[in-house]
């Protein structure tokens, strides 16, 4: 339970993702650890009572779950593209603060690499997601909008010129997931409570991540994808038989 007077290292031990909160709010977690809720609010000139709620609201948020199978598609895609924006402006910042301050002394063979590797992989990303955007789920939701007649032919006829959702799943599954070389790295530190508070931080902070991300894949690769390259076929197979008859 949320309450001012708890001590923050207590309650991201609960959960890493109020950390991750905090952070958003200003609090860095490695500076105010030992502060009570209250105690680091007041630094900030915060009302506890209002941080509180927007803890408990985003506490929430993160529980949120969608029924992907049932929803329209164009739900689908907002709702990513949602968790997109998540992933770039809250998720990276916070773990990239977490590894990036992870003290070079520390008698931890894999922290080096940990910190050579996540640049990178946070790089790819962030440019994964910026393409992914502007091709597969730009071309969905024209799929989408053509199956309503809010497309001309030959708008649609062009985008499959361009782009086909079947190769982009074939060049898309022969990628390794873009969180396996960090996670590689983690399955090399034993139990996480023999390190450091700061250390069990971050590989708390990079599981969270990475078991979000096996979610938000499942949803696009097992889903989404399937749908909309079901939608892709016969919206294909309309254009074709439109050309024919003309």
């Amino acid at each position: 339970m949320l309450t001012p007077r708890r001590n923050i290292a207590e309650l991201v031990r609960e959960n890493i993702l109020l950390g991750q909160h905090l952070f958003s709010l200003g609090i860095k977690l490695l500076d105010y650890s030992n502060y009570t809720l209250e105690e680091a609010c007041k630094k900030h000139g915060l009302n506890p009572e209002v941080v509180i709620n927007t803890l408990e609201s985003a506490v929430q948020n993160d529980k949120h779950s969608i029924d992907a199978e049932i929803l329209p598609i164009s739900v689908v895609v907002r709702y990513l593209k949602h968790k997109h924006f998540e992933f770039v402006k809250k998720r990276l910042p916070f773990v990239r603060y977490l590894i990036h301050n992870l003290r070079d002394d520390l008698s931890v063979d894999y922290v080096s690499d940990l910190k050579m590797v996540y640049p990178l992989f946070e790089e790819d990303f962030i440019q994964h997601i910026y393409e992914e955007e502007d091709t597969v789920f730009r071309h969905i939701l024209l799929l989408n909008r053509s199956v309503k007649n809010m497309v001309n032919i030959s708008e649609m006829y062009y985008s499959f010129e361009k782009f086909s959702l079947s190769s982009f799943v074939n060049n898309h599954h022969k990628h390794p997931n873009e969180m396996e070389g960090i996670r590689q790295i983690t399955l090399n530190f034993n139990s996480c409570e023999a390190y450091s508070q700061q250390l069990q931080y971050t590989l708390k902070a990079l599981k969270s991540f990475y078991e979000e991300l096996e979610v938000h894949a499942n949803i696009e690769d097992n889903i989404l994808l399937p749908r909309a390259i079901e939608l892709e076929k016969k919206q294909l197979a309309f254009i074709k038989k439109t050309i024919r008859q003309n």
